[in-house]
């Protein structure tokens, strides 16, 4: 569970991706993998929320690699592991390593 900058609260599921809490609609909004979609998450599977000081949120995915989505709405960009490179990838888990 993460805050960002304009106070949006954000959480990371183990099943169904990434929530964002809107307080006008009083729901969250779901964001998620969706086959043949790159500008999906490329997982359901949610391990890491963070905020970057330039207000990029980044969410890292179980096995699947990490996200980027620049909290405009201007979508969501996959960021490919790079499997042969063991500093940056580690199981697929890489926000751990910006955070």
């Amino acid at each position: 569970i993460i805050e960002d900058p304009a106070g949006q609260i954000w959480i990371g599921t183990r099943e169904v991706g990434l929530l964002r809490w809107d307080e006008t609609q009083n729901a969250f909004l779901r964001y998620s993998h969706h086959i043949g979609d790159s500008h999906s998450l490329p997982s359901d599977a949610v391990t890491a929320v963070f905020v970057d000081r330039s207000s990029v949120l980044w969410v890292g995915t179980q096995g699947s690699g990490v996200s980027r989505s620049d909290l405009a709405g201007r979508g969501i960009e996959r960021i490919a592991p790079q499997r042969l490179d063991p500093v940056t990838f580690k199981a697929g888990n890489l926000v751990g390593n910006f955070a």
